[in-house]
């Protein structure tokens, strides 16, 4: 792949970057390419010219990586530097999820989290926020007891995105806001575990990115949030927690017991 600079007139300083297409480039070493695109817009106002690329999905390939790159938690907007002939709707969704999940739990808690959800999921996907009651109702027990410690209810929101009438694809994310490790504190730097929620943001930006790719399917996301805190409310070492699942918690089973395909969950 090629690059020509053409240094822009002006204080903006603008770089004009036309790209090329090199068939002997590896796909690797095209990526490697793009994202030095990328560092150069940390920098400099980018305008990418990619009238040369046939290939409409090289064209999305390279638009995709431009955006991914070009996140930066404390500067949102720097995409802005980088004017593309079109827009990603993967990169942008990716980017949206990166800054949640970067995001500390003073900024981003479970209400806020909620909050953010709510406002921000597209209008054909249904969500519906069981709250902390309608979970213990519901024999979640274990669930709201590892929230004990935290000063916000537990809760879990469920998304629905349904393009047709086949049996729904149920995914579920981990949404742990932050794992102190309760009262069995964890040890040293753990600022990170802010990243606990990784696998609940990535359920809703998956379904997001279905929905705004107006993809067929029928697909349920459960996000279930809790913070692990230590307080003089949250759980102690070997307390026993009743649950919904009469036959108690598989992995402690003797033998350990797991869904299997074919089961059935009411």
């Amino acid at each position: 792949m090629e690059f020509k600079f053409i240094e822009g007139s002006g204080k903006s300083h603008d770089r004009h970057i036309y790209i090329e297409p090199d068939n002997e480039l590896s796909r690797d070493e095209l990526l490697q390419k793009i994202i030095t695109i990328a560092k150069i817009a940390r920098e400099h106002k980018v305008r990418i010219n990619l009238k040369k690329i046939h290939s409409e999905d090289l064209k999305r390939f390279i638009i995709d990586v431009l955006t991914i790159q070009s996140y930066n938690y404390k500067n949102k907007d720097l995409i802005k530097n980088i004017e593309m002939p079109g827009e990603s709707i993967i990169g942008s969704v990716i980017n949206e999820c990166r800054y949640i999940i970067d995001s500390p739990p003073n900024i981003m808690n479970i209400n806020t989290i909620t909050d953010y959800i709510m406002k921000n999921t597209p209008k054909n996907i249904e969500v519906s926020v069981l709250t902390e009651e309608t979970l213990k109702s519901l024999g979640m027990n274990l669930l709201v007891g590892m929230n004990s410690g935290s000063r916000y209810p537990a809760s879990m929101i469920v998304l629905t995105y349904k393009k047709n009438e086949i049996d729904p694809v149920v995914l579920v994310g981990k949404g742990v806001i932050f794992d102190s490790g309760g009262i069995n504190l964890k040890q040293g730097e753990f600022s990170n575990m802010k990243c606990d929620k990784t696998g609940a943001i990535y359920v809703w930006g998956l379904i997001k990115a279905l929905c705004l790719n107006n993809m067929d399917g029928h697909f349920v996301g459960l996000l279930p949030f809790i913070e692990n805190m230590p307080s003089s409310k949250a759980l102690h070492p070997g307390d026993i927690i009743a649950t919904g699942t009469p036959a108690g918690v598989g992995a402690g089973l003797e033998p350990p017991r797991f869904l299997q395909p074919g089961d059935e969950v009411k």
